[in-house]
């Protein structure tokens, strides 16, 4: 090589070669870091949790915060009203439950029953809005599934969305007072074609209309505080969508259907919320953790459940911060059967109400 270079600067001054010659010591042929010879098992994810997605992102560790059930049932749906109570639904018993400041008990308002209430959501008129994933969710044939309301202590019960057509998973309220709901459908049906749906209702609850047609198991859905923005999750296809909506709410914006992560391991995400800075949080199910986006959907951080590592508490299904401060809650059960608890951490920013309650009076 260094007969070439010589050959090369002849007729250049002996000064100059030299500082060449020195150049390329520095930083051109400088030796390349060994690279390992063997792959080496550093003993991660001897449980359902995977190796890849823990690794290089800001993270923080959930603390305990409240004991839901000492049965193997798993909270979901966290939601706060105008007063600061936190409510909840049991997906397995079909129950509603209640915890008032200062959070140290929990109080049983409905069930339990056979429901399979897979979220609660509160109208501005103060009722709970529930999604009914139906007696067998939507499987063999199962055709329970709905959307009803009732007053906050479980009385009055209607029905919004009749049973028969539907899989309700989540819903979210826009500012009109409709809302948009997801219809947990998947690759059952005998065509092996993926018949889960987002659609929209309209604010008197009479018009249902397809927003996205054709996925797998979509779950959590929420909207960006101006509203145009749709954030969907798809269990089965490990996808989070994100829907640029045209002003009338139903139609997607040329262009407006992107795709910006795609997740993995055993499980997939779950519910879906954003915060006062329009950070999208997932639930990851299966995964013990909740992952956090900014408003393109680049990955910023993520909340890890403690003793996942060891398969605690990997059924993370459902977030919510605390009205006026940056405590983010983590509903999470257990697939061992050792109860369901919540978790608390710090996050980015504070809550945005309108983010998963319509309640402006």
């Amino acid at each position: 090589m260094n007969d070439v270079l010589m050959r090369l600067c002849a007729g250049i001054s002996t000064l100059v070669i030299a500082v060449i010659l020195m150049g390329i010591g520095q930083v051109g042929l400088a030796a390349s870091p060994a690279s390992p010879t063997e792959l080496k098992y550093s003993g991660d994810s001897k449980s359902l949790v995977p190796l890849v997605g823990t690794h290089g992102v800001q993270t923080v560790v959930a603390e305990k915060w409240l004991q839901v059930t000492e049965e193997a049932e798993t909270p979901e749906g966290l939601i706060f009203d105008r007063d600061g109570n936190l409510f909840l639904v049991l997906v397995g018993n079909g129950s509603v439950l209640k915890s008032a400041p200062p959070y140290k008990e929990l109080t049983t308002v409905y069930g339990p029953s056979n429901s399979r209430f897979a979220t609660v959501k509160i109208h501005k008129d103060g009722r709970l809005f529930l999604c009914d994933l139906g007696e067998k969710q939507g499987y063999r044939g199962d055709a329970t599934g709905r959307i009803i309301a009732m007053q906050p202590d479980g009385s009055n019960v209607e029905t919004i969305v009749g049973p028969g057509a539907y899989t309700p998973d989540d819903m979210v309220f826009d500012a009109k007072g409709g809302f948009y709901f997801t219809d947990f459908k998947d690759y059952t049906s005998v065509e092996n074609t993926a018949d889960g749906a987002v659609y929209h209702v309209s604010p008197d609850f009479k018009t249902i209309t397809p927003v996205l047609k054709n996925l797998a198991s979509p779950n959590g859905i929420a909207l960006s505080k101006d509203g145009k923005t749709l954030w969907v999750t798809e269990t089965f296809n490990q996808r989070l969508h994100r829907l640029a909506l045209e002003a009338e709410g139903t139609t997607l914006s040329l262009y407006g259907h992107i795709i910006p992560y795609r997740f993995n391991g055993f499980g997939g995400p779950d519910s879906v919320m954003i915060d006062d800075d329009d950070n999208v949080y997932v639930a990851y199910f299966g995964g013990g953790k909740v992952l956090v986006f900014n408003m393109l959907g680049n990955l910023i951080g993520q909340v890890l459940i403690p003793g996942r590592e060891t398969g605690s508490m990997l059924a993370s299904t459902t977030m919510a911060i605390i009205p006026g401060t940056k405590d983010l809650l983590i509903g999470a059960g257990d697939f061992a059967g050792r109860g369901g608890w919540i978790f608390k951490a710090k996050t980015f920013a504070t809550s945005w109400d309108g983010a998963y309650q319509f309640q402006k009076r």
